[in-house]
């Protein structure tokens, strides 16, 4: 069976079109080996844990310190989306790392906003968005940026925000601030969390009221956290390649996304970072069909929730 698709947890940085990645080394003057190229882009299977994962987007970053090459990665990102079968997709980034050759937070954002509405121009029918991610790690003033960057775009691109990064020893509570600050302004928020086998910074993201979990595979570990949940309609927005490649969750457990399901939680998959992974959504599908059996009934349910929770 062929699925619309719908991804609503996709990185740009993450996700750059390899077939474009020549082009955007050459406009930023940055000389790449030219066998072997993707290894730089890419995690294998034995990647031990999200931070050494994390350490892989150095490459990506310094690729998008341009208005241009932010611009193109993008259009062609949603072209390449479309040509898959995508109608709905949500692009998320952090402003913060395109900074670099002193870029302003304004410029950053037009420029993916361009993209995005260009590469939509030549994708009828499918409809994408923006999400801007504040970083766990800070620092405080860029993360406030962040927020007031969301307002001043909010219904011209972007159409929310997201707390990202490393998760262990940054207490989701800690943003409390910042969400509370996006409620009052009406901006739209998700919340990376329990994508460590933490199920604490799940319970911390539910605290701060949000309606979308990215990851929250560390959900499994507590039956309070699943029952709130499946009360407050909370969608974990999943994904599983990436889990595995990060060891979101240990060797010796079971990839929890068929009990969850089963269990009543609402989950919907995506890719997370295609390029970064080496996916994309239907190989995000043969995955759950093939190890857990979800039958095709069970997939177009996961892109209708996913399409009721964006953010578009």
């Amino acid at each position: 069976m062929s699925f619309t698709l719908r991804d609503i947890h996709l990185h740009l940085d993450g996700s750059i079109p390899m077939e474009i990645i020549p082009e955007l080394a050459e406009n930023a003057g940055i000389t790449l080996p030219k066998e072997h190229m993707e290894k730089l882009f890419t995690v294998g299977d034995n990647c031990t844990s999200l931070e050494e994962y994390l350490a892989c987007f150095s490459h990506p970053t310094d690729l998008l310190q341009t208005e241009e090459n932010l611009y193109l990665a993008t259009k062609t990102l949603v072209q390449n989306l479309y040509k898959e079968g995508h109608d709905l997709a949500e692009i998320r980034f952090a402003p913060q790392f395109q900074k670099k050759k002193g870029l302003a937070g304004e410029a950053i954002v037009e420029a993916v906003i361009g993209g995005m509405q260009d590469g939509l121009k030549e994708a009828p029918g499918m409809k994408a968005g923006i999400l801007l991610c504040l970083m766990s790690f800070g620092p405080a003033k860029e993360n406030e940026e962040t927020v007031l960057l969301a307002k001043k775009y909010l219904g011209h691109g972007v159409i929310g925000i997201d707390r990202a990064g490393a998760e262990n020893g940054y207490p989701i509570r800690d943003f409390a601030e910042y969400f509370k600050k996006a409620s009052s302004l009406d901006i739209p928020y998700t919340i990376h969390a329990g994508e460590c086998w933490d199920e604490n910074q799940v319970q911390q993201a539910i605290d701060l009221g949000t309606k979308r979990i990215g990851h929250g595979v560390a959900s499994i570990k507590s039956p309070k956290i699943v029952e709130q949940l499946i009360k407050k309609d909370i969608l974990l927005e999943v994904c599983p390649i990436s889990n595995r490649q990060t060891k979101a969750v240990p060797e010796n457990e079971e990839y929890p996304i068929r009990r969850l399901w089963d269990m009543g939680v609402k989950i919907c998959l995506n890719t997370d970072n295609r390029t970064v992974s080496s996916t994309n959504l239907q190989k995000e599908i043969d995955l759950v069909q093939d190890e857990f059996g979800f039958e095709d009934k069970e997939i177009q349910k996961m892109m209708e929730y996913a399409k009721a929770a964006s953010f578009i």
